[in-house]
Order: C-alpha cells, then sequence, then structure tokens
C-alpha cells in the first residue's frame, strides 16, 4: 500500500526527489519493526499552518478513541467476574461491548501511528518545541 500524506491524502512521491520512509521507533527503547512515512508531503508541510491543524485534528481523534476504549472496557471490566484490577479475560463470541472493546484498540493504535508519523515532519518553525530541553534542579 501506498504511503498518503494525512492533510491531503495525496499518494507521498518515494526517492531523492520526495519523502524517504524513515526508521520507526518503538517504546522501551527496541529496535524498529517497521518504517513510518512522514506524515505530511513536501506541500502540505510547506503550507503555514497545514501541520497544526492536522496534528490537532489527529490529536482530537486519538484522545476520543482512548475515551471510547476506556467506557467499553469499563464496561467489561464490570461484567467480568475477576474484579476491576485484573485482566479481563472476555470470551464471549455474542457480546457487543467486547467487539466494542476491541475495536477501539485497533483504532486507537491507528491513530497512534498516525501521530508518531506526524513527530517524524515537525516543521522547523516548531521544532524547538518537541525537542527536549534540559531542566535546571535547585538542590
Amino acid at each position: 500500500m501506498t504511503p498518503r500524506c494525512l492533510a491531503c491524502k495525496q499518494p507521498l512521491p518515494a526517492g531523492p526527489a520526495g519523502h524517504q520512509l524513515v526508521q520507526g521507533r518503538q517504546q522501551g527503547g527496541a529496535a524498529p519493526q517497521e518504517q513510518l512515512p512522514p506524515g505530511l508531503c513536501a506541500t502540505c508541510l510547506a503550507a503555514d499552518s497545514r501541520w497544526a491543524e492536522t496534528f490537532a485534528s489527529l490529536l482530537a481523534e486519538h484522545t476520543q478513541q482512548q475515551e471510547m476504549l476506556a467506557a467499553a472496557s469499563s464496561q467489561c471490566a464490570h461484567c467480568h467476574s475477576g474484579g476491576l484490577l485484573s485482566r479481563i479475560a472476555c470470551s464471549n463470541s455474542e457480546c457487543a461491548v467486547l467487539y466494542s472493546r476491541v475495536g477501539a484498540a485497533r483504532r486507537l493504535a491507528t491513530t497512534q501511528v498516525r501521530l508518531e508519523r506526524m513527530d517524524l515532519c515537525v516543521p522547523t518553525t516548531l521544532s524547538w518545541w518537541f525537542t527536549p530541553q534540559p531542566q535546571e534542579v535547585e538542590w
């Protein structure tokens, strides 16, 4: 599948004239398993506020998916006899809440990958905001 720009949905070109695939990152410092394309094409990245608009909409979508997953997990935990703090081991194939919880987890993972792709193409005007600054510690 050809990677597409998250803003204009145009295919991202490969090679020297376009974006190269960038190594994706994993949590825990493990080696990346797949390569992620950048989130925006060169045209959208050159637009003044396109990155910020796209990032804000993806962040709102990610927050909504987190809320949906939390609500479905809460319903499953109340139905589950293992208690509220144990792992949910539901195997009822007729339960609509189970399917909504699994679907919400899948959609949340998709939005997380999209946010990681946006993180790969932060405009230079905003790069100072996303670089960690050393914290001064007062003793």
